[in-house]
């Protein structure tokens, strides 16, 4: 499919996508809302509660073509059917530490956010906590789904990103030199090491 065509296809569904990012954005907030409210019912002060929505975004719509372009398992038949780029929808959660980012794995691993479902990714967890990616990017990447108002099995779908303060200001400082398939070749071994180094220090501070 050419660009132009699915640029089109894609900016007449576009205010679909963002009425379900706010319902999204909804339950998320909705979910933080629970884990501060157990925690102040244990007498945790409310001032060292840290975990907050940062971002909610619909993928971008040449983002979104060139994956499905540069994925055999996608096809552009069924770009915008319900499920088939789970990330099509993608939020970020930014915490105060690592046992933040596992709580909320946790709970939603075991259904403890309402009607906000995990769903476990194909090719297994997506957790580069303790142990990063080869770039030295961290964090925690779940597929989520929630059912659609006024259905019984048809369900919306959102990849969250949720990471520490560090490893969010790492990611966002080093993406575009770093997080990306070709980052060795474009900064050299050494480079690369060295923030694949900083990436360790930052999560040793958390």
């Amino acid at each position: 499919m050419e660009f132009d065509r699915f640029k089109e296809l894609y900016e007449g569904r576009i205010t679909q996508l963002e009425m379900e990012l706010e319902t999204l954005k909804s339950k998320l907030r909705e979910g933080i809302e629970l884990i501060q409210k157990e925690r102040e019912a244990k007498g945790v002060p409310v001032g060292t509660f840290r975990i907050r929505l940062q971002e909610a975004r619909v993928k971008p719509v040449k983002s979104f073509f060139d994956k499905i372009s540069d994925d055999q398992a996608l096809s552009f038949d069924n770009a915008f059917t319900l499920g088939h780029v789970r990330d099509l929808l993608g939020a970020r959660l930014v915490c105060h530490n690592i046992s933040d980012v596992l709580l909320i794995v946790d709970q939603l691993q075991r259904a403890r956010w309402g009607d906000l479902h995990y769903v476990k990714p194909g090719k297994g967890d997506k957790l580069w906590i303790v142990t990063p990616q080869e770039s030295g990017y961290r964090g925690a990447h779940v597929d989520v789904r929630w059912l659609r108002p006024g259905s019984q099995n048809d369900y919306s779908y959102a990849e969250l990103q949720i990471r520490t303060l560090l490893q969010d200001a790492w990611a966002n400082f080093m993406h575009d030199d770093v997080h990306k398939a070709d980052a060795k070749l474009l900064l050299g071994e050494e480079s690369y090491r060295h923030f694949r180094d900083m990436s360790n220090s930052s999560t040793r501070s958390t």
